[in-house]
């Protein structure tokens, strides 16, 4: 990542940025960012890809201090993953969505690079309505 100047409400900030495939993330005030370049509108504040994709990724380079997941594990929205450490901070990355763990890529003590795939998840389908299930 590298520093950048940019202007946020008419004040000069600076900020760690870096380009990802498609997208921008910058780290501001503790948060990291995901800014899509083709549609900027579906902004992810979190650091991560879309809940409902299950890719938990490392907001921004850092060593991982604690997992709390495995493979095979089911797990519910808000369930702490992994715990990495990054710039004298600690980040704790949690579940978005209730289901299963399919791979946890990484250990404790691994340097992880920005975008970094940590855990991958299978998301649990949303379940049949009563209507869905009458044939």
């Amino acid at each position: 990542m590298k520093l950048w100047p940019v202007e946020i409400l008419n004040q000069k900030k600076w900020v760690f940025a870096e380009r990802r495939e498609n997208s921008l993330w910058f780290h501001w005030k503790g948060c990291t960012y995901v800014l899509p370049l083709e549609e900027p509108r579906n902004r992810n504040r979190k650091g991560q890809q879309n809940p409902a994709s299950g890719r938990i990724l490392a907001p921004m380079p850092g060593r991982v201090t604690k997992i709390s997941a495995r493979e095979g594990d089911s797990v519910t929205a808000g369930t702490t993953l992994v715990i990495m450490e990054a710039m004298k901070m600690e980040y704790t990355l949690a579940a978005e969505t209730s289901g299963s763990i399919e791979k946890v890529s990484c250990q404790v003590g691994d340097q992880v690079s920005l975008g970094q795939e940590l855990v991958r998840m299978q998301p649990l389908s949303q379940p049949l309505s009563h209507s869905d299930s009458n044939n």
